[in-house]
């Protein structure tokens, strides 16, 4: 939409399905026009896109996604986050699950998008049995936990899955040369 697109335009580009995307925007226009606010969501939005386009360093969020779209947590790489889980942790999920439900959820925080929208969500959703999938099972149980504040299995990693991901929006975030 900043860049000149329809609303529909702009969910694709954030990866919304485009039906989605129309779906939503006709929903909003509708009930916005009942409540005689469309107008008011037009001039908000313009505000919004006019203050975007005043500032010098926007997260590329769509690059960000586009550069993780087959990403996983490299086994190394979990090694070393995972050697500070105590011992005691659960181990109802083995560790594949776990370091792709650690992936989950650094992809989540490098692009700032819900767990559903993740590719390795995808890929274990196109799987013969999903319902039965540990890792869609690891992943809802771990929202509800945070949501919930209470013990989830990474917890006690949180902080390195969080500076993981940090470290990995910056290196996607460098300019190509």
């Amino acid at each position: 939409m900043i860049a000149g697109g329809s609303l529909q335009a702009s969910g694709t580009r954030l990866g919304l399905p485009y039906g989605t995307a129309a779906s939503a925007t006709f929903n909003l226009r509708h009930r916005l026009a009942a409540a005689g606010a469309l107008r008011e969501l037009q001039v908000g939005l313009q505000r919004l896109a006019d203050h975007l386009d005043a500032v010098p360093h926007l997260v590329d969020y769509h690059r960000r996604r586009h550069a993780l779209a087959t990403w996983s947590l490299p086994q190394a790489d979990w090694h070393r986050l995972s050697e500070h889980l105590p011992e005691r942790t659960s181990r109802r999920f083995n560790d594949d699950v776990r370091r792709n439900t650690a992936a989950v959820l650094i992809w989540m925080e490098v692009t700032q998008g819900q767990s559903h929208q993740a590719p390795l969500v995808h890929q274990a959703r196109a799987a013969a049995h999903p319902a039965r999938s540990p890792l869609l099972v690891s992943i809802a149980e771990t929202g509800s936990q945070r949501r919930n504040d209470r013990a989830w299995d990474l917890r006690p990693i949180a902080a390195d899955l969080d500076a993981y991901a940090l470290n990995l929006a910056a290196k996607i975030d460098q300019p190509s040369n």
